[in-house]
């Protein structure tokens, strides 16, 4: 895939993660009516970290000529490649005039993540709870 081609799938993901958010906020405050819903957010959020990281990886791989960096530096936005003026030259040469947009876009899906993320991690313990609740009281109500 061409660079100019992997950045714009990753400029692509803004309008997707933008979409995971407002699911997001809809599936946290109805969850114990429509967990399926949850369900299918946490999923779809899943998915979308997965192919925001692979094509990333595959960015990064490319201008770093190292497959592990790459992992390393989507891991780590404060990774020492980050501000490695060889990278950033590599990168240059294969994203061309838009890599400083594609960095930002980079940096800006990666804290957009890791947010909602970090407010899935309650909506999945919230689920849980509301499991072992429904568990608990089918297994009080049968007849022993």
């Amino acid at each position: 895939m061409a660079g100019l081609e992997t950045a714009g799938v990753v400029l692509a993901a803004l309008p997707i993660l933008a979409s995971t958010a407002k699911h997001f906020k809809k599936a946290h405050g109805r969850f114990k009516t429509f967990g399926h819903e949850a369900d299918l957010f946490l999923l779809n959020l899943e998915i979308q970290r997965t192919v925001f990281n692979t094509k990333c990886q595959i960015l990064l791989a490319e201008a770093t000529s190292d497959k592990s960096s790459a992992e390393d530096m989507i891991r780590d936005l404060n990774h020492p490649l980050w501000q490695d003026e060889e990278t950033e030259e590599s990168l240059c040469r294969y994203v061309g005039k838009d890599t400083e947009v594609c960095l930002n876009a980079i940096a800006m899906i990666s804290r957009m993540l890791k947010d909602i993320e970090t407010e899935g991690d309650s909506l999945e313990e919230l689920l849980q709870l509301e499991r072992h609740k429904k568990v608990r009281a089918l297994k009080e109500s049968s007849p022993h």
